[in-house]
């Protein structure tokens, strides 16, 4: 890709320029020297970038930086819960998903106090939009925005619609706004066998959840309603006076929502979509199969254009698409967290706001990182490199957030499962949500969080 429609990162082989480093003031005025901190992440492109800053960290404070990469997101998760639950303290700080937070939050150093003391230097309103209640937890009240600090954000992804501009323009369309011409864009663009007009993630659990999600919203649907804010499961984001957290799988919106969903992958997606998960929706893009994908903005970090598409072809992003309702799609946040067992909190803590600082921002973004602050997505320099920026500051302004509560992973595991069969064939879409409606009302009475009566 050429000119400002997609930044050209280097392919494999070639050197990559080592980048200016620029350090905030306050890195370095709080040393440490001889100590050795032990950061885990995995081996994924946009976090690996994040290496980049580890030399001007040590020649600041005087410490050493061990940087712990597990080989999936899953082995991330694993290791992560071993060491804290065995109080091994091996790892002083990790990142990990919000909604794991709940089933954690016991062994996660709250740094609300921190917080308040480096507010200026962390430059906290500058990454307000990003928070969302997702960097603070209330273990009593699951609450989200009003409990403890657990860290700050390491990756932030927001959805929104990727497309191949150059096939777009070769047959005189504009990008989708609505619904409506969403499903009349990707009729234009569908020419099986040689280009499917859609890429999305199909597989049963969180993946095919993920992207069921982001095409509900639109209709107005959504598998669990809000809540009153005296409810147990109060989060703000979904501030609405009168609702209870029921499940609203089986309502009208949700419904059509869903069906709408099935329909699209099954008529404008590759064969096996299915089976489809982050890796084949990367591909798909990449072999130049597919024209465009409803996801997220990390999608476009993890592989260089110009190995595998020629110089004409041209990207573009729109935001989240809407349809008769106010609000727009999922958001999930990576904080970056500190263990209760570790022994070095405030060097922990040092790395923690330099990874999220303005200066680190400008480093990583150019190499492949994800951006975290309003500055960043408002960065006319790295809007030329990354012209997909402004689509996500739109997608990050009013998100849905999935649910804090530690029952999420099963109610996960039920809403893929449901979603899956109806995808397949094997139940209906009436017939997988109303199994899933059932399931799930069962999961959240009997961990105690509905009191009204049984149905």
């Amino acid at each position: 890709l050429v000119g400002s429609e997609m930044c050209i990162r280097d392919s494999p082989g070639t050197p990559t320029p080592t980048p200016t480093i620029e350090t905030p003031p306050w890195l370095g005025k709080r040393r440490f020297p001889g100590a050795t901190l032990t950061v885990k992440q995995f081996n994924w492109k946009p976090m690996d970038v994040y290496k980049l800053l580890i030399p001007s960290f040590e020649k600041a404070t005087g410490a050493r930086v061990n940087y712990d990469s597990a080989a999936s997101w899953d082995d991330l998760e694993s290791d992560v819960l071993r060491d804290l639950t065995s109080g091994a303290g091996k790892y002083d700080c990790f990142v990990t998903n919000h909604l794991a937070v709940p089933r954690i939050a016991r062994y996660i150093f709250p740094v609300t106090e921190w917080v308040k003391r480096d507010w200026d230097e962390i430059g906290m309103d500058d990454i307000e939009p990003l928070k969302m209640g997702l960097l603070q937890y209330d273990p009593q009240a699951m609450k989200g925005g009003k409990g403890d600090w657990i860290g700050l954000p390491f990756l932030v992804h927001g959805n929104f619609y990727i497309y191949r501009k150059d096939l777009a323009e070769a047959k005189g369309l504009k990008p989708p706004t609505t619904i409506s011409e969403f499903e009349e864009f990707l009729k234009a663009l569908h020419n099986p066998p040689n280009m499917y007009a859609l890429t999305q993630r199909g597989k049963s659990g969180h993946h095919i959840l993920a992207d069921a999600t982001f095409m509900i919203h639109p209709f107005g649907g959504r598998f669990l309603g809000p809540v009153p804010q005296n409810h147990p499961l109060y989060y703000y984001y979904y501030a609405s006076p009168t609702e209870d957290l029921r499940p609203t799988i089986r309502a009208e919106e949700t419904m059509r929502g869903v069906k709408f969903f099935v329909r699209l992958l099954k008529t404008y997606c590759p064969p096996g979509v299915e089976e489809a998960d982050d890796s084949n929706v990367t591909q798909n893009l990449k072999q130049g199969s597919a024209a465009s994908t409803w996801g997220e903005n990390w999608q476009m970090l993890l592989w260089d254009p110009k190995e595998y598409l020629g110089p004409d072809t041209k990207w573009g992003f729109t935001p989240p698409l809407t349809e008769n309702c106010d609000f727009c799609q999922g958001a999930v946040a990576c904080p970056n967290c500190i263990s209760v067992h570790s022994k070095n909190k405030e060097l922990a803590w040092e790395w923690i706001k330099w990874t999220s600082s303005k200066e680190a921002q400008r480093i990583i973004i150019p190499a492949g990182g994800e951006p975290l602050r309003l500055s960043t997505l408002k960065d006319s320099d790295l809007v030329k490199m990354q012209p997909w920026l402004p689509a996500l500051e739109k997608s990050l302004k009013s998100p849905i957030h999935s649910a804090l509560f530690p029952d999420y992973p099963r109610f996960e595991e039920i809403m893929g499962s449901a979603l899956h069969e109806a995808l397949i064939g094997k139940k209906t879409v009436e017939e997988a949500l109303d199994w899933a409606h059932v399931e799930v009302d069962k999961l959240m009475r009997e961990a105690g969080y509905y009191k009204y009566p049984a149905p």
